[in-house]
């Protein structure tokens, strides 16, 4: 309802998130897209990363950022997970509220709860960023993947394969 989006934003906001649980019982993975995302690659498939990432719950890509160390723009969200399905909640929920309505606080809200129980970021001998030395692939706790972000989500089209 677009009236709504107007005068009820965290309202519509949370159930445009968290409709990621709700989708297609037909398929195994969700993929979260940002309306402002471009896919440069039309001819990659979406199973590619799902192997790539070992068929892990959560998929998503690192950040560019000093601020963040994952980028939400785009992820995937294994259907039949009950953890993936938790996760959202507890991200929508567990988020500052004063967060909902400023820049990139799904990914600020996500690094803090990934951080929280499933230890990531820092911490660890080698670097984080793949553009630093860190590995391309990382596994996070049981459930997360995070892939450097050339390969997935990146903000550079000219260093992106697949989503700008």
């Amino acid at each position: 309802n677009t009236a709504n989006a107007a005068t009820c934003p965290d309202e519509f906001v949370g159930a445009s998130f968290c409709s990621v649980t709700a989708t297609a019982a037909e398929c195994d993975y969700v993929v979260w897209v940002d309306a402002d995302a471009m896919i440069l690659d039309h001819e990659r498939r979406l199973e590619d990363f799902v192997d790539v990432a070992g068929g892990a719950d959560f998929i998503v890509g690192e950040d560019m950022a000093d601020t963040d160390l994952i980028n939400t723009g785009l992820f995937f969200c294994r259907v039949e997970a009950n953890w993936t399905h938790e996760l959202l909640g507890r991200w929508w929920s567990g988020s500052d509220k004063r967060w909902h309505h400023q820049v990139c606080w799904d990914q600020t809200g996500l690094c803090r709860l990934l951080q929280e129980e499933e230890n990531l970021g820092y911490g660890g001998a080698e670097p984080w960023y793949s553009w630093h030395g860190g590995r391309r692939h990382k596994r996070v706790g049981q459930h997360t993947v995070v892939l450097d972000c050339g390969s997935f989500n990146f903000k550079h089209a000219n260093n992106c394969s697949f989503v700008f």
